[in-house]
């Protein structure tokens, strides 16, 4: 798996643990949380031909998570996007040829026009004509607006997810920053529902091989509704502040996975409410000192 010490592919190694497989992780950070230390942990760049081999040789899958994130964080940093998210996915691609490996290639929904959502359609392109060309089996799976523990800071990682950033600004009683006018919708699934659709996808490989699935609730819900349910729950006094759209990104976006495929094939709808997953990873933050 590349980028399993990441927030989700954390939970992604936790459960592929859990069910007997063997794990390898490369990455360039070691991992932090969850049951790592049962998988083999590779430090290395997905750029680099020579820790993509170590990595992928003798495995039947590979989880392609790895890759630079952000929106407005990267619009100054689009070569360096592209080089990581391009070029290493173009190594995983070359890998998957090599060796025979199977591909789950997590991507995102592609709304706005920014070097992370550009370099995402690229690698979809590409997972395409390697599939066309050299036989590489692989599916695209798009996860939505992931959230849940472990979701780094801004002070962590360089970029800033709201369901974190408010939680903690919540838990300490300092304003809520909302980009825009609020009114942009965005379509939340937590970090299980998220692991196990994406295992399923994977486990039932005959039938999803060449596809491309969206993960997500399914549901809408704007970023005001979203500040004020985390005021809420949180019981906090912050003020609810508006500030300006960032670069890279859009006032009024719609953003709603659709969920056909996965109710066709699987009658796989996701489990966890907005409200309970959202409670749950308030307690996260809780209990790792962010109160």
């Amino acid at each position: 798996m590349t980028g399993g010490s990441g927030f989700i592919g954390s939970f992604l190694v936790d459960e592929l643990v859990r069910r007997g497989y063997n794990v390898t992780i490369l990455d360039r950070d070691e991992p932090k949380f969850g049951l790592y230390a049962a998988a083999r942990f590779i430090r290395g760049d997905v750029t680099l031909e020579a820790d993509i081999d170590r990595a992928m040789s003798n495995q039947e899958f590979v989880f392609h998570l790895a890759g630079l994130l952000g929106t407005h964080e990267l619009v100054e940093k689009a070569y360096e996007a592209t080089m990581v998210n391009i070029g290493g996915s173009i190594r995983v691609l070359d890998g998957c040829r090599k060796f025979g490996t199977k591909l789950v290639c997590i991507s995102k929904p592609n709304y706005w026009v920014n070097p992370y959502t550009i370099t995402k359609i690229a690698v979809e392109g590409y997972v395409e004509m390697y599939r066309r060309e050299f036989g590489v089996e692989s599916v695209i799976v798009k996860w939505f607006n992931v959230y849940g523990g472990r979701q780094p800071l801004f002070e962590g990682k360089g970029y800033r997810k709201a369901v974190p950033t408010w939680i903690v600004n919540a838990l300490s009683n300092q304003p809520i920053e909302v980009y825009g006018n609020g009114y942009q919708t965005m379509d939340l699934i937590h970090t299980d529902d998220t692991i196990e659709a994406t295992l399923v996808i994977a486990e039932n490989w005959s039938i999803t091989q060449g596809e491309t699935f969206e993960i997500g609730s399914g549901e809408e819900i704007s970023a005001n509704l979203l500040a004020q349910i985390i005021k809420e729950q949180t019981k906090s006094t912050s003020e609810i502040i508006h500030v300006q759209m960032r670069p890279g990104e859009v006032n009024n976006t719609r953003i709603k996975a659709d969920l056909e495929k996965m109710v066709r094939l699987f009658n796989w709808k996701s489990k966890i409410s907005m409200e309970d997953g959202i409670s749950r990873t308030i307690e996260w933050y809780k209990q790792h000192s962010f109160s």
